[in-house]
Protein backbone atom coordinates (compact mmCIF):
# COMPACT_ATOMS: atom_id res chain seq x y z
CA UNK A 1 0.00 0.00 0.00
CA UNK A 2 1.33 3.44 -0.96
CA UNK A 3 1.97 5.83 1.93
CA UNK A 4 1.82 9.64 1.67
CA UNK A 5 2.90 12.39 4.05
CA UNK A 6 1.26 15.81 3.70
CA UNK A 7 2.89 18.65 5.65
CA UNK A 8 0.79 21.84 5.87
CA UNK A 9 0.22 24.13 8.85
CA UNK A 10 -2.75 26.09 7.49
CA UNK A 11 -5.07 23.10 7.19
CA UNK A 12 -8.23 25.08 7.93
CA UNK A 13 -7.60 27.24 4.85
CA UNK A 14 -6.74 24.30 2.63
CA UNK A 15 -9.65 21.88 2.82
CA UNK A 16 -10.36 22.44 -0.88
CA UNK A 17 -6.71 21.66 -1.66
CA UNK A 18 -6.85 18.49 0.44
CA UNK A 19 -9.94 17.37 -1.43
CA UNK A 20 -8.33 18.19 -4.77
CA UNK A 21 -4.96 16.54 -4.06
CA UNK A 22 -6.13 13.43 -2.27
CA UNK A 23 -9.50 12.75 -3.82
CA UNK A 24 -8.29 9.48 -5.48
CA UNK A 25 -7.48 7.95 -2.09
CA UNK A 26 -9.98 9.75 0.16
CA UNK A 27 -12.98 8.68 -1.92
CA UNK A 28 -12.30 5.04 -1.05
CA UNK A 29 -14.14 5.80 2.18
CA UNK A 30 -17.27 7.80 1.29
CA UNK A 31 -17.45 9.25 4.79
CA UNK A 32 -14.25 11.28 4.35
CA UNK A 33 -15.25 13.57 1.42
CA UNK A 34 -18.62 14.19 3.09
CA UNK A 35 -16.95 15.04 6.40
CA UNK A 36 -14.54 17.46 4.70
CA UNK A 37 -17.37 19.25 2.91
CA UNK A 38 -19.18 19.60 6.22
CA UNK A 39 -16.03 20.99 7.87
CA UNK A 40 -15.53 23.41 4.97
CA UNK A 41 -18.92 24.94 5.78
CA UNK A 42 -18.32 25.02 9.53
CA UNK A 43 -18.04 28.28 11.48
CA UNK A 44 -15.67 26.81 14.08
CA UNK A 45 -12.85 24.83 12.55
CA UNK A 46 -9.60 23.42 13.92
CA UNK A 47 -6.72 21.55 12.30
CA UNK A 48 -7.39 18.58 14.56
CA UNK A 49 -10.89 18.26 13.07
CA UNK A 50 -9.47 17.89 9.56
CA UNK A 51 -6.86 15.38 10.65
CA UNK A 52 -9.53 13.35 12.44
CA UNK A 53 -11.80 13.43 9.38
CA UNK A 54 -8.99 12.03 7.20
CA UNK A 55 -7.87 9.46 9.78
CA UNK A 56 -9.77 6.50 8.23
CA UNK A 57 -7.53 6.89 5.16
CA UNK A 58 -4.52 4.93 6.39
CA UNK A 59 -2.56 5.79 3.24
CA UNK A 60 -2.36 9.45 4.29
CA UNK A 61 -0.43 10.96 7.22
CA UNK A 62 -0.88 14.68 7.94
CA UNK A 63 1.49 16.86 9.96
CA UNK A 64 0.37 20.43 10.70
CA UNK A 65 3.21 21.60 12.96
CA UNK A 66 6.93 21.88 12.30
CA UNK A 67 7.99 19.65 15.25
CA UNK A 68 5.56 16.88 14.23
CA UNK A 69 6.70 17.09 10.61
CA UNK A 70 10.35 16.83 11.64
CA UNK A 71 9.55 13.81 13.82
CA UNK A 72 7.79 11.99 10.97
CA UNK A 73 10.47 12.88 8.44
CA UNK A 74 13.25 11.55 10.67
CA UNK A 75 11.47 8.52 12.10
CA UNK A 76 9.23 7.34 9.27
CA UNK A 77 10.75 8.70 6.04
CA UNK A 78 11.37 5.20 4.66
CA UNK A 79 7.63 4.44 4.86
CA UNK A 80 6.57 7.17 2.44
CA UNK A 81 6.28 6.91 -1.33
CA UNK A 82 5.34 10.59 -1.67
CA UNK A 83 5.93 13.59 0.60
CA UNK A 84 4.26 16.96 0.01
CA UNK A 85 5.80 19.81 2.01
CA UNK A 86 4.52 23.35 2.46
CA UNK A 87 7.50 25.66 2.79
CA UNK A 88 6.21 28.04 5.45
CA UNK A 89 5.26 26.18 8.66
CA UNK A 90 5.39 29.13 11.05
CA UNK A 91 1.69 29.34 11.96
CA UNK A 92 2.18 27.34 15.18
CA UNK A 93 4.89 28.44 17.59
CA UNK A 94 7.53 25.78 18.29
CA UNK A 95 9.98 27.62 20.57
CA UNK A 96 9.09 25.37 23.50
CA UNK A 97 9.99 22.27 21.43
CA UNK A 98 13.29 23.53 20.03
CA UNK A 99 15.44 21.46 22.37
CA UNK A 100 13.66 18.23 21.40
CA UNK A 101 14.00 19.09 17.72
CA UNK A 102 17.71 19.81 18.08
CA UNK A 103 18.19 16.46 19.83
CA UNK A 104 16.45 14.61 16.99
CA UNK A 105 18.61 16.38 14.41
CA UNK A 106 21.79 15.62 16.32
CA UNK A 107 20.81 11.94 16.57
CA UNK A 108 20.95 11.64 12.77
CA UNK A 109 24.26 13.47 12.51
CA UNK A 110 22.88 16.94 11.74
CA UNK A 111 24.96 19.51 13.64
CA UNK A 112 22.21 21.93 14.72
CA UNK A 113 21.57 24.13 17.73
CA UNK A 114 18.44 26.11 18.61
CA UNK A 115 19.68 29.28 16.90
CA UNK A 116 20.37 27.47 13.67
CA UNK A 117 16.92 25.90 13.62
CA UNK A 118 15.36 29.35 14.11
CA UNK A 119 17.23 30.59 11.02
CA UNK A 120 14.66 28.59 9.04
CA UNK A 121 11.70 30.57 10.44
CA UNK A 122 9.00 30.97 7.75
CA UNK A 123 10.85 28.52 5.50
CA UNK A 124 10.83 25.49 7.79
CA UNK A 125 10.22 23.26 4.80
CA UNK A 126 13.76 23.99 3.59
CA UNK A 127 15.11 22.29 6.70
CA UNK A 128 12.80 19.29 6.27
CA UNK A 129 13.87 18.92 2.66
CA UNK A 130 17.54 19.22 3.59
CA UNK A 131 17.13 16.48 6.21
CA UNK A 132 15.29 14.19 3.79
CA UNK A 133 17.82 14.29 0.96
CA UNK A 134 20.68 13.77 3.39
CA UNK A 135 18.95 10.76 4.91
CA UNK A 136 18.29 9.31 1.46
CA UNK A 137 19.19 11.06 -1.81
CA UNK A 138 16.36 9.22 -3.60
CA UNK A 139 13.87 11.51 -1.89
CA UNK A 140 14.63 14.20 -4.44
CA UNK A 141 12.23 12.24 -6.67
CA UNK A 142 9.60 11.61 -3.98
CA UNK A 143 9.13 15.13 -2.58
CA UNK A 144 6.95 17.90 -3.97
CA UNK A 145 7.54 21.30 -2.43
CA UNK A 146 4.78 23.90 -2.15
CA UNK A 147 5.65 27.58 -1.88
CA UNK A 148 3.78 30.87 -2.20
CA UNK A 149 6.25 32.14 -4.80
CA UNK A 150 8.77 29.97 -6.63
CA UNK A 151 11.12 32.88 -7.42
CA UNK A 152 11.27 34.00 -3.80
CA UNK A 153 11.81 30.42 -2.68
CA UNK A 154 15.13 30.23 -4.47
CA UNK A 155 16.20 33.79 -3.73
CA UNK A 156 15.45 33.42 -0.03
CA UNK A 157 17.24 30.15 0.66
CA UNK A 158 20.87 29.43 -0.14
CA UNK A 159 20.32 25.91 1.25
CA UNK A 160 17.54 25.19 -1.24
CA UNK A 161 19.56 26.61 -4.11
CA UNK A 162 22.50 24.43 -3.09
CA UNK A 163 20.31 21.32 -3.08
CA UNK A 164 19.24 22.13 -6.63
CA UNK A 165 22.75 23.04 -7.82
CA UNK A 166 24.26 19.74 -6.67
CA UNK A 167 21.37 17.79 -8.22
CA UNK A 168 19.91 16.56 -4.97
CA UNK A 169 16.55 18.14 -5.63
CA UNK A 170 14.58 18.70 -8.81
CA UNK A 171 13.54 22.28 -9.45
CA UNK A 172 10.44 21.10 -11.32
CA UNK A 173 9.23 19.61 -8.03
CA UNK A 174 8.88 23.12 -6.57
CA UNK A 175 5.25 24.11 -7.11
CA UNK A 176 3.65 27.50 -6.62
CA UNK A 177 0.56 27.16 -4.47
CA UNK A 178 -2.67 27.72 -6.37
CA UNK A 179 -0.96 27.42 -9.77
CA UNK A 180 -2.02 25.00 -12.56
CA UNK A 181 1.13 23.02 -11.77
CA UNK A 182 -0.58 21.66 -8.65
CA UNK A 183 -2.33 19.24 -11.01
CA UNK A 184 0.91 17.24 -11.04
CA UNK A 185 0.14 16.06 -7.53
CA UNK A 186 -3.44 15.10 -8.40
CA UNK A 187 -2.16 13.17 -11.43
CA UNK A 188 0.36 11.28 -9.31
CA UNK A 189 -2.26 10.34 -6.75
CA UNK A 190 -4.62 9.18 -9.51
CA UNK A 191 -2.05 6.43 -10.21
CA UNK A 192 0.09 6.25 -7.12
CA UNK A 193 1.29 2.75 -7.98
CA UNK A 194 2.84 4.03 -11.21
CA UNK A 195 4.66 6.80 -9.31
CA UNK A 196 5.99 4.30 -6.75
CA UNK A 197 7.21 1.86 -9.41
CA UNK A 198 9.04 4.59 -11.31
CA UNK A 199 10.80 5.58 -8.09
CA UNK A 200 11.88 1.99 -7.40
CA UNK A 201 13.00 1.45 -11.01
CA UNK A 202 14.10 5.03 -11.60
CA UNK A 203 17.10 4.25 -13.84
CA UNK A 204 15.18 1.84 -16.08
CA UNK A 205 12.25 4.26 -16.40
CA UNK A 206 14.55 7.15 -17.35
CA UNK A 207 16.34 5.06 -20.00
CA UNK A 208 13.07 3.94 -21.62
CA UNK A 209 11.69 7.48 -21.55
CA UNK A 210 14.83 8.89 -23.18
CA UNK A 211 15.47 6.26 -25.85
CA UNK A 212 11.96 4.92 -26.57
CA UNK A 213 8.89 6.84 -25.40
CA UNK A 214 6.38 7.32 -22.59
CA UNK A 215 4.33 4.38 -23.87
CA UNK A 216 7.30 2.11 -23.21
CA UNK A 217 7.62 3.49 -19.68
CA UNK A 218 3.92 2.75 -19.15
CA UNK A 219 4.39 -0.74 -20.55
CA UNK A 220 7.28 -1.35 -18.14
CA UNK A 221 5.19 -0.03 -15.23
CA UNK A 222 2.25 -2.24 -16.22
CA UNK A 223 4.60 -5.20 -16.44
CA UNK A 224 5.71 -4.59 -12.83
CA UNK A 225 2.07 -4.22 -11.74
CA UNK A 226 1.27 -7.60 -13.30
CA UNK A 227 4.35 -9.09 -11.66
CA UNK A 228 3.23 -7.81 -8.25
CA UNK A 229 -0.24 -9.30 -8.75
CA UNK A 230 1.06 -12.65 -10.10
CA UNK A 231 -0.71 -11.99 -13.42
CA UNK A 232 1.77 -14.12 -15.36
CA UNK A 233 -0.01 -13.98 -18.73
CA UNK A 234 -0.10 -10.19 -18.77
CA UNK A 235 3.44 -10.02 -17.39
CA UNK A 236 4.94 -12.20 -20.13
CA UNK A 237 2.94 -10.35 -22.81
CA UNK A 238 4.30 -6.93 -21.80
CA UNK A 239 7.77 -8.39 -21.25
CA UNK A 240 8.02 -9.76 -24.78
CA UNK A 241 6.73 -6.56 -26.39
CA UNK A 242 9.16 -4.45 -24.38
CA UNK A 243 12.10 -6.64 -25.42
CA UNK A 244 11.05 -6.39 -29.07
CA UNK A 245 10.80 -2.60 -28.90
CA UNK A 246 14.29 -2.38 -27.39
CA UNK A 247 15.85 -4.72 -29.94
CA UNK A 248 14.14 -2.97 -32.86
CA UNK A 249 15.41 0.43 -31.71
CA UNK A 250 18.97 -0.90 -31.42
CA UNK A 251 18.80 -2.70 -34.78
CA UNK A 252 17.47 0.39 -36.54
CA UNK A 253 20.23 2.59 -35.11
CA UNK A 254 22.94 0.12 -36.07
CA UNK A 255 22.12 1.14 -39.63
CA UNK A 256 22.87 -2.29 -41.13
CA UNK A 257 19.60 -2.57 -43.01
CA UNK A 258 20.88 -5.24 -45.43
CA UNK A 259 22.05 -7.54 -42.67
CA UNK A 260 20.76 -11.12 -42.50
CA UNK A 261 18.74 -10.39 -39.36
CA UNK A 262 16.32 -8.24 -41.41
CA UNK A 263 13.60 -9.90 -43.51
CA UNK A 264 11.72 -7.81 -46.06
CA UNK A 265 8.10 -8.15 -47.10
CA UNK A 266 7.95 -5.73 -50.00
CA UNK A 267 9.17 -2.46 -48.49
CA UNK A 268 8.35 -3.51 -44.96
CA UNK A 269 11.28 -4.77 -42.89
CA UNK A 270 10.83 -7.18 -39.99
CA UNK A 271 13.57 -7.88 -37.49
CA UNK A 272 14.43 -11.56 -36.98
CA UNK A 273 14.92 -11.48 -33.24
CA UNK A 274 16.72 -14.76 -32.58
CA UNK A 275 19.44 -14.27 -35.26
CA UNK A 276 19.83 -10.65 -34.14
CA UNK A 277 20.31 -11.71 -30.50
CA UNK A 278 22.67 -14.61 -31.26
CA UNK A 279 24.69 -13.24 -34.17
CA UNK A 280 23.83 -9.70 -35.20
CA UNK A 281 24.55 -7.93 -31.93
CA UNK A 282 27.60 -10.06 -31.28
CA UNK A 283 29.03 -9.34 -34.74
CA UNK A 284 28.63 -5.57 -34.46
CA UNK A 285 29.58 -5.21 -30.81
CA UNK A 286 33.24 -4.51 -31.43
CA UNK A 287 32.53 -2.24 -34.40
CA UNK A 288 30.03 -0.06 -32.55
CA UNK A 289 31.25 -0.56 -28.97
CA UNK A 290 27.75 -1.24 -27.66
CA UNK A 291 28.81 -3.27 -24.62
CA UNK A 292 27.03 -6.47 -25.68
CA UNK A 293 28.13 -9.40 -23.52
CA UNK A 294 27.14 -12.90 -22.45
CA UNK A 295 24.92 -11.63 -19.63
CA UNK A 296 22.83 -9.49 -21.99
CA UNK A 297 22.78 -12.11 -24.73
CA UNK A 298 21.60 -14.81 -22.32
CA UNK A 299 18.99 -12.46 -20.86
CA UNK A 300 17.60 -11.61 -24.32
CA UNK A 301 17.49 -15.22 -25.52
CA UNK A 302 15.93 -16.33 -22.24
CA UNK A 303 13.12 -13.75 -22.46
CA UNK A 304 12.61 -14.45 -26.16
CA UNK A 305 12.59 -18.26 -25.87
CA UNK A 306 10.41 -18.49 -22.76
CA UNK A 307 7.85 -16.01 -24.09
CA UNK A 308 7.75 -17.92 -27.40
CA UNK A 309 7.10 -21.15 -25.51
CA UNK A 310 4.21 -19.35 -23.80
CA UNK A 311 2.80 -18.67 -27.29
CA UNK A 312 3.78 -14.99 -27.35
CA UNK A 313 5.31 -14.45 -30.79
CA UNK A 314 6.45 -11.44 -32.79
CA UNK A 315 2.84 -10.63 -33.68
CA UNK A 316 2.08 -10.52 -29.95
CA UNK A 317 0.28 -7.19 -30.15
CA UNK A 318 -2.70 -9.10 -31.58
CA UNK A 319 -2.43 -12.12 -29.27
CA UNK A 320 -5.40 -13.07 -27.10
CA UNK A 321 -4.03 -12.78 -23.54
CA UNK A 322 -6.11 -15.75 -22.41
CA UNK A 323 -4.42 -17.96 -25.02
CA UNK A 324 -1.00 -17.44 -23.45
CA UNK A 325 0.16 -20.54 -21.60
CA UNK A 326 2.14 -19.86 -18.42
CA UNK A 327 1.71 -23.22 -16.67
CA UNK A 328 5.44 -23.93 -16.82
CA UNK A 329 6.41 -20.62 -15.23
CA UNK A 330 7.37 -20.88 -11.57
CA UNK A 331 7.79 -17.79 -9.42
CA UNK A 332 11.55 -18.33 -9.65
CA UNK A 333 11.35 -18.11 -13.45
CA UNK A 334 9.24 -14.95 -13.33
CA UNK A 335 11.67 -13.37 -10.84
CA UNK A 336 14.54 -14.20 -13.18
CA UNK A 337 12.75 -12.74 -16.21
CA UNK A 338 12.10 -9.49 -14.35
CA UNK A 339 15.76 -9.19 -13.36
CA UNK A 340 16.84 -10.01 -16.91
CA UNK A 341 14.73 -7.30 -18.55
CA UNK A 342 16.10 -4.82 -16.00
CA UNK A 343 19.64 -5.83 -17.02
CA UNK A 344 18.74 -5.49 -20.71
CA UNK A 345 17.37 -1.98 -20.13
CA UNK A 346 20.52 -0.99 -18.20
CA UNK A 347 22.54 -2.14 -21.24
CA UNK A 348 20.15 -0.45 -23.68
CA UNK A 349 20.85 3.03 -22.28
CA UNK A 350 24.65 3.15 -22.83
CA UNK A 351 24.23 1.19 -26.05
CA UNK A 352 21.99 3.89 -27.52
CA UNK A 353 24.28 6.63 -26.23
CA UNK A 354 27.09 5.02 -28.21
CA UNK A 355 25.04 4.68 -31.39
CA UNK A 356 23.39 8.08 -31.55
CA UNK A 357 25.29 11.03 -33.07
CA UNK A 358 27.04 13.17 -30.50
CA UNK A 359 25.55 16.64 -30.15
Amino acid sequence: MAKILYIEDELTRNIATIRKFFEPILKKDKRIPAALIELENSDRLFAADIIEACKPCTELDIAHTFPRALELVITNHSFYDLIIIDRNLSLYQYVDELQIMVSKLNEIGQDFNEERVLEFHEREGDLLLQVLVRLDASYKDKVYYLTANTSDALRGSPQLQTLIDIDRFRQDHIIEKGSPKEKLISDILADMKKFSIQNVYKTQSNILRKHLDENSVNQFVNMIKHYDKDNHREFIFDLRNLLENILEMVAYNLGEHNADYWKYYGRKAQLQYRPFILYGLKTYDEKFNIGYNAVIQNACISIYSISSECVVHSSSKSVDIESISTGNLTQYTVDTLLNQICDVILWFGPCMEGLLPKE
